[in-house]
């Protein structure tokens, strides 16, 4: 088993108070996180894993955010998710190049809320989001497809 390269801070200057998002899109990783200051989705990328965009830019577009995003790649798209700051209602954003992202919008369904953070993951020809209930605490999925 190889080992680990040891914990190093990411050049940048950025700090968070949630947890950071990853994922692997168009030979780059991309990280989303949120800015203590003013809510907004804030993003790196590096082709390297070690040499990181400065700073930190904010996601095009706007969003406001309280808990982590979810990200996933899907039909060559990078897809992110969040749950509005103002509100419990589920947003999905795109971009098939990494800088032109697509705008937030609302996705349908009449139990997409959350007041926790989500996940998404694509298997085969789909698409899945995954979010708890804010009222009755079910698991909820919601899915697309090509």
């Amino acid at each position: 088993m190889a080992n680990w390269s040891g914990w190093s801070a990411l050049e940048g200057g950025n700090t968070v108070n949630i947890p950071v998002t990853a994922a692997a899109f168009n030979n780059k990783l991309y990280l989303f996180s949120q800015g203590i200051a003013d809510n907004k989705i804030y993003v790196t990328t590096s082709s390297d894993g070690q040499n990181w965009t400065k700073p930190w830019a904010a996601l095009p577009g706007g969003g406001l955010i309280n808990v982590p995003v979810a990200a996933a790649v899907f039909d060559n798209k990078l897809y992110l998710f969040a749950k509005g700051i103002t509100d419990t209602k589920i947003s999905v954003n795109s971009t098939s190049d990494g800088q032109n992202w697509a705008g937030w919008t609302e996705l349908p369904n009449k139990d997409g809320k959350t007041d926790v953070a989500l996940t998404a993951a694509a298997l085969g020809n789909k698409l899945y989001v995954f979010s708890k209930g804010v009222t009755n605490k079910s698991v909820y999925v919601n899915s697309i497809g090509i």
